[in-house]
């Protein structure tokens, strides 16, 4: 049985790599854990909802232009990025 890690610390998640983990491999880990899939029924996952513990505030910061050009040339969700890395940046202070 393959291990779950998470590489964050004090609860926090690598989302990039959750970002990355394909429906196929859900699955196969939850068959791993020994979950029955079968549970969730299609009403369940319609009312599940997804939270937050703290939501995310909206600020304006200036950045200049040739880090935000390198950040946006990498793909959508650069905003998210850039909070990742402000937050690797403090957690390795």
């Amino acid at each position: 049985m393959k291990k779950h890690t998470t590489t964050a610390k004090r609860g926090r998640v690598d989302l990039a790599r959750v970002d990355a983990t394909t429906e196929a491999e859900i699955e196969a880990q939850a068959r791993e854990d020994g979950e029955d899939l079968a549970e969730w029924t299609p009403e369940m996952l319609r009312r599940a909802k997804s939270f937050q513990a703290r939501p995310k505030e909206r600020i304006t910061v200036r950045l200049d232009a040739d880090v935000l050009d390198r950040l946006r040339a990498e793909g959508p969700g650069y905003q998210s990025r850039i909070n990742a890395i402000l937050r690797s940046y403090y957690s390795h202070r």
